[in-house]
C-alpha cells in the first residue's frame, strides 16, 4: 500500500495505526501523530489489508498491481477490516473509533465536526441505540420524557413542554385558547385554573367581580369603598356606580340633597313639589315633611305632594297648629308665591322680608356671599370648586372661572396638564394629561399617549404585560390595546389612552349604541335599552320599549304615568292613571278628577263633587250644590227654584235679585214685586194679588178677579150689585146710598138680570157687565141711566123725573167707576192711567211716570 504523505489528510486526534508501503516496495505499520491531522497516505489498494497486529508489527503485502489515487478527494479506507469493527455508533467508519465514522445508523446523523454519529431531532441515545422522544418535545436528553426543546406550539419549562400560559393541551403536541376570561385552563376552553383581572375563580369557572367589588390583581377581587356600587380601584374616589341613596358625582358617590330621593341605584330624583322630604318611589313617593308654605293637609289627601297652605296675594303667617294664611297687604304691587319667600313684599317685586340660613337681604332681596348661590331653604350654598360664580352647586352650574379656566356650556375647563382649584388652574404632575391633583398618583390620563394609566392614578411606560403569549413566543397585542389575551382587537383587557374598553372586549374611542362611556370602559346599558348615561340610567329604548322616570325600559308605562312618544311622562300632581295624552283618568285617594283631566282637593267653579269626579254645573251656573243644583248663575241668567239658570223666569215665578222666586199660592203669573197678575185654573185674584178660590166679602167674580163691590157695599152680586150695605148706609137699587139720597126712603130690591126682550112697558134694558144679559131699569125713577149717572138740583123734583145723566163708563182709561150722589167717582184706571186727585177721571201717564193734565174738568 503506497501513501502520498503530501496529498491524503485523515482527521485524527491520537495516534492511528496505519499500514505504509515505503519506496523499497515494503508495507510497514508506522505511527504518526500531529496536532490536528495527520498527513497520511494516498490509497494503492482499495481492498483493505488483513488487519495486523501491532505488538507483533507484521505486515501483509498489498499487491502492487491496485491503482494509486493521485488526488486528496480519494475514499478514505473503509471499516471494518477483517478481524477489526467500527464502532457501534458508525455504519461505516475509517478506523474503530467512535469519532471516525463515515455514515451513521438510521435514527443518528454524522456530526461533521466531531466525526460522531449523533441522534436526529426527536430522538434520545439510549445505549448503543437512538430512541423516539416524547410527543411533547421537540429535542431530549436521557429519555424520552426530559425535554431540551419544544415544538414551535409549546413553551420549555425546565425540562417539560406545555401549553403557553392562556391555552390547553387538546392532543399531544396540539393546544387551543382557553375562555377570554380565564388566564389558564386544563381540558376545555371553559375549564379555569386561573382567572384574567376583574374575574375570580369559582370552581373551574371564572366569572366577574360581583358588584362592590374590582379586580386588584390576576384572578382577585377585592370590596371597593362603602360607598361605591362599583369602582375602578380602591377609595371613594374610584366609584363607578352608587348604590340606592347615593348619586355620582365625578367619581365619588354622594348622598342624595334634600328635596330629592332615591330612584334606583345611583339615581336621585326630585321629590314632589312643595316636599322637602319624602320616601322612596318604592314607597309611593309620598312627602315626608313640606317646604315653607306648603303642609301635609291629611294623609289621605296628601296623596304624593304637599298642599299650597294659602292661595294668591296670601302668606303663610303662622305654621301652627292651627295653619294661618294672611292677606298681602293692599299696597303690595306684586306679590310672588315663591318657595324663597316667607311673607308678603311690600319694598320689592321679589317678596323677601326675611331669608335662610347665609344670605343678605338687601332691598326685598335675598343675596348669598361671593362663591355660593341661594339653594332655597337650604339657604345659601358653596358653589363647585372649579366655579368662580354659579347657578348652582354642580360642575355644570358656573357662571364664571378663575383665572386659567375657560367656560364651556357651564363647565369651568383648565387646560391640558392643569385642573382646576377654588384659585384657579394648578400644573399637574408631569406624567399626567389630565389630573385630579397635583400628585403622581392623581393621573386622569397620561401624557404620553403610549403610556399605560394604572389603577392606582400612576402612569408608566407598558411592560411585557402588552403582548400575549403564544405557545413558544410573545407576540404584540392589538395596537388599541395597553394590554391583551389575544392578538386579536376584541382581546383587549385593557386600552390605550383615550380608548375605552367595550363588554366585547374591543378597544374605541366612540361607546357603541347600547353601552354608556366611563372613564375607561364602555359599560352594558340595562336591558332593553338603546342608550344610557355614564350613571347606567337609560336615555332611550330599543323599539317596542318606553323610559320610565327612573330611566328602565318597560313595555307598559307603571302607574301614574303615560306612553309619550318613546318614554313614560309623569301623570299630574295627585293623578293615579291618565290617558295616552297625559289626561288624567283617576286620582289619588282624597283627590277628585276635574273635566279637564287635573286632580284637586276641592272642585273648581261651576263644578261639583261627583263621585270621585268634578262634573260640570248646569249651563250658566256659576257654583252648584253637591246635587248639582245650581246655587249661583253667571252674570245675565236668574237661577229658578229648581236650581236651573235662565234669562226669563219661568211661568209661576218672578224676578227677585239674581234668582226666580215663585208666585204666591195658586199664581199663575205675577209681577217682579211677587204680586199676584192672573191665577191658575179655578182661582181668581184679588184686589191684593192673592189668588182665591171665594171671593171674599166686598168682592164679586169678575173675569179670573175678584173686584170691588160698589162703595159702601158690604156684599154683592156676581153683576156688582150690591145685596148689602155698610152701617151708614142703605140699599138704593143695588148701591149702597146714604139714606138722604133714596127717594122717600124708598129701598128698591134687587134687579135681576133678564133677556131684554122681557122688560115691562116703561123700563128700560140696560147691559150686565160681564154676562150677556140685560136688566130692566126705571130710567125716570132710579138714579141712573143705562151706563149712566143721573143727577139734580138739590129740592128740584122735577129734575128726579127728568133725570140729566153723564155715562160713566165713556170716561177715557176708566176700569173701576160708579155713580155717586149723582156724580161719577173713578177708583181704578186701565194700564198707562192714573186716578185723578178728585176721582173723576183717568189721567194718561207720560214719559217718565207723569201725569199729562186735561183741562176740560174742574179740580
Amino acid at each position: 500500500m503506497d501513501l502520498d504523505l503530501e496529498s491524503y489528510v485523515i482527521p485524527l486526534n491520537e495516534w492511528r495505526r496505519i499500514w505504509v508501503r515505503g519506496s523499497d516496495g515494503r508495507t510497514t505499520l508506522e505511527r504518526a501523530t500531529t496536532s490536528g491531522a495527520l498527513v497520511c497516505c494516498s490509497l494503492i489498494s482499495s481492498e483493505p489489508p488483513p488487519l495486523v497486529p501491532l505488538l507483533d508489527k507484521s505486515v501483509q503485502a498489498i499487491p502492487s498491481s491496485a491503482p494509486v489515487p493521485a488526488s486528496a478527494s480519494a475514499p478514505r479506507v473503509p471499516f471494518p477490516v477483517s478481524g477489526y469493527n467500527c464502532d457501534p455508533s458508525c455504519a461505516t467508519c475509517s478506523g474503530p473509533s467512535a469519532t471516525e465514522c463515515i455514515t451513521c445508523p438510521t435514527g443518528s446523523e454524522l456530526d461533521s465536526a466531531t466525526r460522531t454519529c449523533v441522534c436526529s431531532a426527536g430522538t434520545f441515545k439510549s445505549g448503543t441505540t437512538c430512541q423516539p422522544c416524547s410527543s411533547n418535545c421537540g429535542t431530549c436528553a436521557g429519555d424520552a420524557s426530559t425535554c431540551t426543546s419544544c415544538p414551535s406550539n409549546l413553551v420549555l419549562t425546565g425540562t417539560t413542554c406545555s401549553c403557553p400560559t392562556g391555552t390547553y393541551q387538546t392532543s399531544p403536541g396540539q393546544c387551543a385558547a382557553c375562555n377570554s376570561e380565564c388566564t389558564s385552563c386544563a381540558g376545555a376552553a371553559n375549564n379555569c385554573l386561573s382567572c384574567a383581572i376583574g374575574y375570580t375563580l369559582a370552581g373551574q369557572t371564572c366569572t366577574p367581580c360581583p358588584a362592590g367589588q374590582y379586580g386588584s390583581s390576576v384572578g382577585q377581587c377585592t370590596a371597593c369603598d362603602a360607598s361605591c356600587s362599583t369602582c375602578s380601584g380602591p377609595g371613594s374616589n374610584k366609584c363607578l356606580s352608587c348604590g340606592v341613596g347615593f348619586m355620582l358625582s365625578g367619581t365619588t358617590c354622594v348622598p342624595c340633597p334634600s328635596g330629592t330621593v332615591a330612584g334606583g341605584a345611583g339615581i336621585c330624583r326630585a321629590c314632589y313639589v312643595g316636599c322637602e322630604t319624602c320616601n322612596a318611589a318604592s314607597q309611593n313617593g309620598r312627602c315626608t315633611t313640606c317646604r315653607t308654605g306648603y303642609a301635609q293637609v291629611s294623609s289621605t289627601a296628601l296623596g304624593k305632594g304637599c298642599s299650597a297652605l294659602c292661595g294668591t296675594r296670601r302668606y303663610l303667617s303662622s305654621l301652627g297648629p292651627p295653619v294661618v294664611c294672611s292677606v298681602c297687604p293692599d299696597d303690595d304691587p306684586v306679590f310672588h308665591a315663591t318657595l324663597d319667600a316667607k311673607t308678603c313684599s311690600t319694598t320689592a317685586s321679589n317678596g323677601c322680608t326675611s331669608c335662610y340660613a347665609g344670605a343678605t337681604l338687601t332691598n326685598g332681596s335675598c343675596e348669598c356671599p361671593a362663591n355660593q348661590v341661594n339653594a332655597g331653604s337650604a339657604g345659601c350654598v358653596p358653589c363647585h370648586a372649579s366655579c368662580k360664580t354659579c347657578t348652582g352647586s354642580g360642575s355644570s352650574s358656573c357662571l364664571t372661572c378663575y383665572p386659567g379656566a375657560t367656560l364651556d356650556g357651564g363647565t369651568c375647563r383648565c387646560p391640558e396638564g392643569q385642573y382646576t382649584t377654588p384659585g384657579g388652574c394648578v400644573s399637574c404632575d408631569a406624567s399626567c394629561s389630565f389630573c385630579s391633583g397635583s400628585a403622581a398618583n392623581q393621573c386622569l390620563a397620561c401624557a404620553d399617549p403610549a403610556h399605560v394609566l394604572h389603577s392606582d392614578g400612576t402612569c408608566s411606560p407598558p411592560t411585557l404585560e402588552r403582548r400575549w403569549d403564544m405557545p413558544g413566543s410573545c407576540d404584540t397585542c392589538h395596537e388599541s390595546c395597553a394590554t391583551c389575551s389575544g392578538a386579536s382587537s376584541t382581546d383587549c383587557l385593557i386600552c390605550r389612552f383615550g380608548l375605552r374598553r367595550t363588554p366585547a372586549g374591543e378597544c374605541v374611542s366612540v361607546c357603541p349604541a347600547g353601552t354608556s362611556p366611563t372613564r375607561d370602559a364602555c359599560m352594558p346599558c340595562p336591558e332593553n335599552c338603546a342608550t344610557c348615561n355614564p350613571g347606567g340610567e337609560c336615555t332611550s329604548c330599543t323599539p317596542g320599549f318606553l323610559r320610565t322616570m327612573e330611566g328602565e325600559c318597560v313595555n307598559v308605562c307603571p302607574a301614574g304615568s303615560f306612553a309619550n312618544g318613546g318614554a313614560c311622562s309623569p301623570c299630574s300632581a295627585n293623578c293615579a292613571t291618565c290617558a295616552p295624552g297625559g289626561e288624567c283618568t283617576s286620582c289619588t285617594p282624597g283627590f277628585l278628577r276635574t273635566t279637564e283631566g287635573e286632580c284637586v282637593n276641592v272642585c273648581p267653579a261651576g263644578s261639583f263633587a261627583d263621585g270621585n269626579v268634578c262634573s260640570p254645573c248646569s249651563a250658566n251656573c256659576t257654583t252648584c250644590n253637591p246635587a248639582g243644583e245650581c246655587t249661583s248663575c253667571t252674570p245675565g241668567f236668574l237661577r229658578t227654584t229648581e236650581g236651573a239658570c235662565v234669562n226669563v223666569c219661568p211661568a209661576g215665578t218672578f224676578v227677585n235679585g239674581g234668582a226666580c222666586s215663585p208666585c204666591g199660592a195658586n199664581c199663575a203669573t205675577c209681577a217682579p214685586g211677587g204680586e199676584c197678575t192672573s191665577c191658575t185654573v179655578g182661582f181668581l185674584r184679588t184686589t191684593e194679588g192673592a189668588c182665591v178660590n171665594v171671593c171674599p166679602a166686598g168682592t164679586f167674580a169678575n173675569g179670573g178677579v175678584c173686584s170691588p163691590c160698589s162703595p159702601n157695599c158690604a156684599t154683592c152680586n156676581p153683576g156688582g150689585e150690591c145685596t148689602s150695605c155698610i152701617v151708614g148706609t142703605i140699599l138704593c137699587s143695588g148701591r149702597c146710598l146714604p139714606s138722604a139720597l133714596c127717594p122717600s126712603g124708598v129701598v128698591l130690591p134687587p134687579r135681576s138680570a133678564k133677556r131684554s126682550d122681557e122688560c115691562p112697558r116703561g123700563q128700560t134694558a140696560c147691559p150686565v157687565p160681564g154676562f150677556r144679559a140685560w136688566e130692566c131699569v126705571d130710567t125716570k125713577r132710579d138714579l141712573e141711566s143705562c151706563g149712566g149717572c143721573v143727577y139734580s138740583e138739590r129740592g128740584n123734583q122735577a129734575s128726579i123725573l127728568a133725570p140729566i145723566g153723564q155715562d160713566c163708563t165713556a170716561i177715557e182709561g176708566v176700569a173701576d167707576v160708579a155713580c155717586r150722589a149723582g156724580r161719577c167717582t173713578v177708583y181704578k184706571c186701565m194700564p198707562g192711567f192714573t186716578v185723578h186727585q178728585n176721582q173723576t177721571a183717568c189721567v194718561e201717564l207720560g214719559v217718565g211716570g207723569l201725569a199729562v193734565q186735561s183741562g176740560w174738568f174742574g179740580a
